[in-house]
């Protein structure tokens, strides 16, 4: 028979192991979402480098192959993050639910 100290252990463990597990969850879905915002900028200011007159043909050609790459990285981010789970809250959200009442009668 399992000492119950030893199982309390096991527990807290395993309820420390699924926090940290939740906790990795977030912070990689973060990342995502951060390599997602910088790809988008970088995009944005591409297309703004692009418009300049004074750039060469060269230059121009050599931008949009590096558009094309950061394009199909920014495809695939988007598609990992559409393709995981919406990370539950942490904490579970407070629901209201209809009041239990009971009339109380004077006599």
């Amino acid at each position: 028979m399992a000492h119950p100290e030893v199982s309390h252990q096991k527990a807290s463990y395993q309820k420390a192991l699924d926090q940290w597990a939740q906790d990795q969850k977030v912070l990689d879905q973060k990342v995502l979402d951060q390599k997602i915002r910088e790809l988008q900028e970088w995009l944005r200011q591409a297309w703004q480098q692009l418009a300049d007159p004074s750039m060469t043909t060269f230059s121009r050609r050599e931008l949009r192959n590096q558009m094309k790459q950061c394009t199909a990285d920014l495809r695939m981010h988007l598609q990992e993050a559409s393709d995981r789970p919406p990370v539950p809250p942490a904490t579970p959200s407070k629901r209201f639910a209809k009041p239990e009442l009971r009339l109380l009668a004077w006599s």
